[in-house]
């Protein structure tokens, strides 16, 4: 039986900033699809100015996985077909530019696009601590 994953809201990153702690507006889950947001990440060290939403991924599995060859860890998510293939489309329109996954008004990840992501898994690192990869697991998964 496939774990049902609640859709996982993708937005193109218009902009960036640095932030402290108190700087972060509330999160605002309730943005329409097709409003502009400015939401923070998990740990409030950053804000960003969001486009409207472009796709909403069908999440097939999402894993907090230890790297072998490193002491950092990575967050695999897997995607339906459908997903995967519009990501791939997205990703490789897009190349060059930042997205960010949003869950529950806040970024849980903002990556860039180095290159067009053909699979039905993507992989979020970035020496990645057990702790952080697995909180951006669990809020992925949309685990309270």
């Amino acid at each position: 039986q496939a774990i049902l994953i609640k859709p996982l809201a993708v937005r193109p990153v218009v902009g960036s900033r640095r932030t402290t702690s108190g700087q972060c507006p509330p999160a605002a889950p309730q943005v329409p699809p097709t409003e502009t947001v400015e939401a923070c990440d998990i740990e409030s060290t950053a804000a960003y100015t969001l486009g409207p939403v472009v796709m909403q991924l069908q999440l097939t599995r999402v894993e907090s996985v230890r790297l072998p060859v490193k002491e950092s860890y990575v967050v695999r998510v897997g995607m339906d077909t459908e997903s995967s293939a519009s990501f791939a489309d997205y990703t490789a329109a897009h190349v060059g530019q930042q997205l960010a996954f949003i869950r529950n008004g806040v970024v849980v990840s903002a990556p860039g696009i180095s290159a067009p992501i053909n699979s039905p898994a993507l992989e979020l690192s970035g020496e990645l601590t057990a702790q952080q990869a697995e909180e951006i697991a669990r809020r992925i998964r949309d685990e309270t």
